[in-house]
């Protein structure tokens, strides 16, 4: 290999590793962008869900405010006819007809014993020693009970509104009593994700719980998973986040089904003279689910890239190698061409040395007279008067230069005397 061969080769080397690199520019363009995009779709999901999260929580909170005032109207209702069960009775059943949210509502005295209930198998049951009479008695003020199951009816999950009865002086008369079932709660919550479902117009899957201000979850939209966790001790992030502030998300795995999620919290606040109980609303959708709608685009749209790049990029592959094909050849047929004009030069050279242009043999051919042999002498002498005498026109001028070609081209050196 010539050296304009090695340097033809190595000037269009960089064409093949041009196009690589542009693709893997582009690849890697596509992929920074791809990654932005699906952090911004995360980003403005687990805003939603922490906006949603925040306007379950209120309306939670609204409806604890609505049973916290039903049972101070109750109590104050009470008050002024302490001794009417009648009235009492009638008055808790009607109740409890209007609101489903109710379990059970009774009356107790100041023992402690149940004198009214909605349900007559309770009534002459002690609760003195339950901490909801005893909060209700030693406070003079509404005392608001956490989850716990209500052994009574089902052990279902409820929630005690517990006021205290009080005389014309002030004395302590007995408690009214409710149990509000956490199914209701959970109503409210599905009915507020509906609403906000059909006012955004999208049909994403939420995944909701529900948590005391321990950790306890006491409602789970998975029902395979349903049952009290403790799920700040098991370390969830969107658990241990609601404690520093009061609504926001994260991304988090799935501590039951180990995928990734996205979780809006928020923590409720009360309402009104309600101070509320600190729980925690979650929500959450797979990120997967997320991201699920810009993956689509980018299966059909990456497809169809592929389908157009791949021939494209074959042919640009293609079209680089034949351009270099077709420069090192050019430079082979350069190369011999530079080696044909140095070879015509050299001819051209030994002939004008032969010949000048009168027709005479240069004087300064030393190197023609060294390389003269006798024979070839002899020859030259006998040719002197021929190529000296010009104006003789015994021969013409171009006869003469081609005899003497023939001669050079045979091998004879002509010598010319310096006398010539």
């Amino acid at each position: 290999m010539t050296m304009s061969e090695a340097k033809g080769r190595s000037s269009y080397f960089w064409l093949p590793a041009l196009t690589v690199l542009l693709v893997v520019v582009t690849f890697a363009i596509g992929a920074i962008a791809l990654h932005y995009i699906e952090t911004r779709m995360v980003a403005i999901a687990g805003e939603s869900l922490a906006i949603t999260a925040v306007e379950v929580s209120d309306k939670l909170d609204q409806f604890m405010f609505e049973r916290y005032g039903d049972v101070r109207m109750m109590t104050r209702l009470f008050s002024a006819q302490p001794q009417n069960r009648d009235y009492q009775s009638e008055y808790l059943a009607s109740m409890k007809v209007l609101y489903p949210a109710y379990l059970w509502l009774g009356v107790t005295n100041v023992k402690g014993q149940i004198v009214v209930a909605t349900d007559q198998a309770t009534v002459g049951w002690d609760y003195s020693a339950a901490s909801w009479f005893q909060a209700a008695r030693n406070s003079g003020a509404v005392h608001v009970g956490d989850v716990e199951p209500f052994g009574v009816l089902d052990a279902a999950d409820t929630v005690a509104f517990t006021a205290p009865l009080t005389g014309p002086r002030g004395e302590f008369l007995g408690t009214v009593t409710t149990r509000v079932l956490t199914s209701a709660l959970e109503d409210v919550l599905t009915r507020t994700i509906r609403t906000i479902k059909e006012r955004e117009g999208f049909e994403a899957t939420i995944q909701y719980l529900f948590l005391t201000d321990k950790g306890n979850a006491f409602i789970d939209s998975d029902l395979q998973f349903k049952g009290n966790v403790n799920l700040k001790q098991l370390g969830l992030p969107s658990a241990l986040l609601s404690e520093q502030t009061l609504f926001g998300y994260v991304e988090e795995d799935h501590l039951r089904r180990h995928v990734p999620v996205v979780t809006g919290y928020a923590r409720t606040q009360g309402h009104g003279e309600f101070q509320g109980l600190d729980w925690v609303v979650l929500l959450r959708r797979n990120r997967s689910d997320i991201l699920a709608p810009i993956r689509e685009i980018l299966w059909n749209v990456g497809g169809m890239g592929l389908l157009l790049t791949v021939p494209m990029l074959g042919l640009l592959l293609w079209a680089t190698r034949r351009i270099r094909t077709e420069h090192l050849q050019a430079q082979r047929e350069r190369t011999r061409a530079g080696k044909a004009e140095v070879s015509l030069r050299d001819t051209e050279e030994r002939t004008r040395l032969i010949v000048d242009r009168r027709g005479r043999l240069p004087s300064k051919t030393r190197g023609s007279r060294q390389a003269l042999g006798s024979g070839a002498a002899s020859r030259g002498n006998s040719m002197r008067p021929i190529l000296t005498r010009r104006n003789k026109g015994d021969f013409s001028h171009n006869a003469t230069q081609g005899r003497l070609q023939r001669l050079s081209l045979k091998g004879v050196v002509v010598r010319e005397d310096n006398d010539a």
